[in-house]
């Protein structure tokens, strides 16, 4: 997890813990100072994507029924 320094259009800045990398969105344009995940390292670039509002409250809730 991390947060946008700057907007990710597709390419910014994030900051991760103490470590500033450069990073493409996937799929959409990020705004500065919003949190987002790592959701895959490739050889030359870090994608991300928003965060969801359950990740960002610790909210994992399964809403699968269970029989």
């Amino acid at each position: 997890m991390g947060v946008t320094l700057s907007r990710l259009n597709p390419m910014g800045k994030i900051i991760v813990g103490i470590h500033t990398i450069e990073a493409r969105a996937d799929n959409e344009l990020i705004d500065e100072d919003t949190p987002v995940k790592i959701i895959r390292i490739e050889p030359t670039v870090v994608i991300v994507c928003k965060e969801t509002e359950n990740e960002k409250t610790g909210n994992n809730i399964n809403t699968s029924k269970q029989k």
